[in-house]
């Protein structure tokens, strides 16, 4: 039989073995933990590797710095790509060349509304930086096609004889095709003021001019017969200058832009054995920088 004394220092033995447990696994927690920080080839070994390791971050991130900086560097730079422009054309007829005054042609046949004479154009820009400024130098090499429709009853043909040159001439039978396009060679410059690193994004407002080469001008008629369809092509200069030079502006945000340009010569020549109407190609444009 166990007597009440027994069960008492029993109870009263508990606490301590709780506590001896306790007191015995925090002992062997600290030995471990003495172990590992008395060993002194280990602790520096691994400070060498922490060492190692934080020098490589140091190194990884100076050279990503470095490469950062050289990628803005170069991308404010320079600019380049495509630019693709279409719209419509109107002529313009000079009132006084000393006063440089241009009024519209609203009457008569060369009276075009934009969308019977069109312009396209397509060029290769290169934009410069000029300094640290906001300002860049566009340049590049283009290529432009002037597009007239005359519509169903009438074509652009050649007269020959005494007062020979152009005109607009009536057709006797149904027109369902009747074109005349003229295509230059351009080399455009600009002057393009644009606040972002790029120089291609937000707000940018360009000014300059261009001069190009004709390289192509031809009428193409498809008119309706008896056995069907006859389509006829005539490649000729029909009096256009060869040459052609103007003023161009332009505003923008991001890839997109309206253009709008002048030519300063005259489309035909001017000459006292040719009968060509004096008048200048105005054009306004809509357009994306690829």
């Amino acid at each position: 039989m166990i007597k009440p004394f027994a069960l008492a220092a029993a109870f009263a033995t508990l606490p301590l073995m709780g506590l001896a447990q306790t007191v015995d696994s925090v002992v062997s927690v600290q030995v471990e933990v003495n172990v590992i920080s008395d060993e002194p080839d280990m602790a520096g070994g691994l400070t060498a590797l922490l060492n190692d390791s934080m020098a490589s971050v140091k190194d990884i991130d100076a050279r990503e710095g470095s490469g950062d900086h050289e990628y803005t560097s170069d991308k404010s730079d320079e600019n380049e790509g495509l630019s693709i422009s279409i719209g419509g054309m109107v002529f313009m007829q000079p009132m006084d060349f000393l006063n440089g005054e241009f009024r519209p042609v609203t009457s008569g046949d060369w009276a075009m509304t934009p969308r019977q004479a069109k312009q396209v154009s397509i060029n290769f820009r290169n934009q410069d930086r000029i300094g640290q400024s906001s300002f860049w130098l566009r340049r590049g090499l283009g290529f432009s096609s002037y597009v007239m429709d005359f519509g169903p009853d009438r074509y652009l043909g050649l007269v020959e004889g005494q007062n020979s040159g152009i005109a607009i001439l009536d057709s006797d039978s149904e027109l369902m095709k009747s074109n005349f396009s003229v295509g230059c060679i351009e080399l455009p410059l600009s002057l393009v003021y644009n606040g972002s690193a790029s120089g291609s994004k937000g707000l940018s407002l360009a000014i300059g001019g261009f001069a190009g080469l004709r390289v192509r001008a031809e009428t193409e008629t498809l008119r309706r017969m008896d056995s069907g369809w006859l389509r006829q092509t005539t490649q000729n200069g029909f009096y256009t200058n060869r040459f052609a030079y103007g003023v161009q502006t332009e505003i923008g945000y991001k890839k997109f832009f309206v253009a709008s340009r002048m030519n300063l010569n005259p489309f035909f020549q001017q000459r006292a054995d040719v009968s060509t109407p004096l008048i200048m190609a105005a054009t306004m444009s809509v357009g994306i920088h690829l």
